[in-house]
């Protein structure tokens, strides 16, 4: 390890050393996992709630437990009380041969209700000395009760549905197997909040789908779709449809083949095969604990992986629980909580959301430049399901585009984000073209070219001739005014900005901007396929250029004023 990285190193072990992460070892009888919250334990369950949790039972010898708390069946206090008590019900019972666990509503659980992580704070906050102690308290009893699960000799099958997050996707892996929809995604988002995974998560996710990907997954907080996490060992079965009965009945099934020994009883906890070497393992750590970083929860998250891989599960979890506490001490978890619920805010757009308008769909785009962001662009649109047709000047710079796109998805299927047959289905949506007439059936276009206005506008003019009255007309510029584009034109009420964030490949943030009647129509389009598309009206420069622009002039402003760049930098 060099100077460098052990400067990284080092100063993680401070920052975590600072916060109190160390092991705790405890453990807890069942009668305690069952035991209802006492009263001090109660200071920190957060408002009313309105939550069902059923067991059907059908006479066979199957339970099946579906978890009702609208909208998104989140992890309320009062849902996992239902769970620990049913669960204990339904396994004790000896008619119950197999338990199969679901969601209401075509859902299955979108992880721990983010509100009450931001209550956890302000609480942690004002009261840390009673509340640490409480909320370790919690989340020991969760966590026993989820090693509880996993220790039954009756097969307990997650049946997923639309998502299995956070929280939600730590319950499935201490089910003995996991049942999903194709459109299922599934994922550990919890860093994205400025905290770590804190039911087990560090711990299951590692041994289910190995050392490397499972520390990818948590650092991007990056989701995966049903027949990735399959690939992946994650989800055993995918399910075509999405028939509730249909997915109950394959959950069953692979519970009763569990039952009957044809398929392994796996308990994550216990796995070690997927785990790389000790040596291995710790050098993934390292590298992705380099370059230093000023916040404190990937730092938390990679050592709670790390006491897992060489102490065992136990110790992991121990350190796990610790450090989720911690991390809600830190700024950053608050901060980054804020964040979240205001790029939600971002989808309430006045006279388009609250109007009850419908996205248009979007099934084909044209693309204008293959270069650097062209072929992003391509390839985030194909990730989305979204056909292409790329159009370049020469048949050289054209066969440099689609062998840039074919290189993308081939990573994606060394990552194992892609099969081969997803990958060849994909390409096969690729049509490169030297003529704009081949712009005819697109539902968008968005144009990529060089950043000079006169090149927009003479593409725009030629490209407005071709596409349909209702195609949208984008362009990528991140410093020229749209207006300015669309003056050459005779399409300004369907025109926008969407500029692609490098890499563009990514696909999940995007800026948007529109002119004048554009902006109602440009509004319900960038959501695919980015995730996150920042809304603006007619405003010079992307997001963040209007961010960086200032910040670099002022830098250089102090360094032509004399300032020590050094002292700058600090």
């Amino acid at each position: 390890m060099d100077d460098t990285k052990r400067t990284c190193r080092r100063r993680r072990e401070v920052i975590l050393n600072h916060l109190g992460l160390g092991l705790l070892s405890t453990a807890l009888t069942k009668e305690e996992v069952a035991a209802p919250l006492d009263a001090g334990l109660a200071a920190v369950q957060f408002g009313a709630e309105s939550v069902s949790l059923h067991v059907h039972r059908d006479g066979s010898g199957v339970a099946v437990l579906t978890i009702d708390n609208p909208p998104v069946n989140a992890l309320s206090r009062g849902v996992f009380d239902g769970l620990i008590r049913l669960t204990h019900e339904a396994l004790e019972d000896d008619n119950v041969k197999l338990l199969v666990i679901t969601g209401a509503n075509q859902k299955f659980v979108a992880g721990a209700e983010i509100a009450s992580i931001q209550d956890s704070i302000e609480l942690l906050r004002n009261t840390p000395d009673r509340l640490d102690a409480d909320s370790m308290r919690l989340m020991e009893r969760e966590h026993a009760w989820l090693n509880w699960l996993e220790s039954q000799s009756k097969p307990v099958v997650a049946a997923m549905d639309t998502f299995a997050l956070g929280g939600g996707l730590e319950v499935a892996m201490a089910c003995h197997a996991r049942v999903a929809t194709r459109r299922t995604k599934l994922g550990l988002p919890e860093l994205a909040l400025g905290v770590i995974p804190g039911l087990g998560g560090t711990q299951r996710l590692p041994r289910l789908v190995g050392m490397k990907k499972a520390v990818d997954m948590m650092l991007s907080s990056r989701s995966l779709k049903a027949d990735e996490a399959k690939n992946l060992g994650l989800v055993d079965e995918v399910v075509g449809g999405s028939d509730p009965a249909q997915l109950i009945d394959a959950a069953i099934t692979v519970g009763k083949e569990i039952a009957e020994g044809m398929r392994p009883f796996v308990r994550a906890t216990q796995l070690t095969d997927r785990l790389e070497p000790l040596p291995e393992a710790k050098k993934i750590i390292d590298e992705r604990a380099y370059p230093p970083n000023t916040v404190v929860h990937p730092f938390a998250c990679l050592d709670a992986v790390q006491a897992g891989v060489q102490m065992g599960g136990s110790s992991g979890v121990d350190a796990e629980r610790r450090a989720v506490v911690a991390c809600l001490y830190n700024d950053a978890s608050e901060a980054m909580t804020h964040a979240f619920f205001a790029e939600r805010k971002t989808a309430n757009v006045s006279g388009v959301t609250d109007q009850g308008l419908q996205p248009r769909p979007i099934r084909s785009v044209g693309i204008i430049g293959g270069g650097l962001m062209g072929s992003g662009i391509a390839t985030a649109l194909l990730f989305s399901g979204i056909a292409v047709v790329i159009k370049e000047v020469s048949r050289q710079l054209l066969d440099a585009v689609v062998n840039t796109v074919t290189a993308n998805l081939d990573r994606a299927v060394e990552r194992r984000r892609l099969t081969r047959e997803q990958r060849d289905r994909l390409l096969s949506m690729v049509t490169p073209t030297l003529q704009f007439a081949d712009f005819v059936a697109v539902d968008m276009v968005i144009e990529a070219v060089v950043e000079n206005l006169k090149v927009k506008q003479d593409v725009f003019r030629e490209v407005e001739k071709v596409v349909k009255p209702d195609c949208i007309l984008a362009t990528n510029t991140s410093t020229i005014p749209i207006d300015q584009i669309a003056t050459a034109t005779q399409s300004a009420h369907r025109m926008l900005g969407v500029h692609f964030f490098s890499h563009a490949s990514g696909g999940d943030r995007a800026d948007a901007r529109g002119v004048g009647a554009g902006d109602r129509g440009h509004a319900r389009t960038g959501q695919s396929p980015a995730q996150d598309a920042h809304r603006r009206g007619q405003l010079p420069w992307i997001t963040v250029n209007r961010i960086f622009f200032p910040f670099f002039q002022a830098a250089s402003l102090l360094v032509d004023c004399g300032v020590d760049p050094y002292r700058i930098d600090r």
